[in-house]
């Protein structure tokens, strides 16, 4: 039953992955890399989930916020604003 239920989710991350767009990926990472701060904003799960990327971005090293913390200096020129929505709009 595992083994089964393992497959039905490979599949469906399978299927996002082949009918998603990548275009606009190296340039977001080349952003990233280049961006001297970057602050996240995204509510709900996509909070969380963007919480969880601003982390990884500290880690990397990166100067990283999420917005509504207490911490957020202002943003500039050469700074990076990351928006995540879940429904896209």
């Amino acid at each position: 039953m595992v083994k089964e239920k393992a497959n039905i989710i490979l599949n469906e991350i399978k299927a996002v992955f082949e009918n998603s767009n990548f275009s606009g990926t190296d340039d977001f990472i080349k952003n990233i890399r280049e961006a001297e701060k970057i602050v996240c904003v995204g509510a709900g799960r996509m909070g969380y989930a963007t919480r969880g990327f601003a982390m990884r971005l500290k880690h990397l090293g990166k100067d990283a916020y999420m917005l509504g913390d207490t911490n957020v200096p202002s943003i500039g020129e050469k700074d990076l604003l990351v928006v995540s929505s879940g429904s896209g709009v």
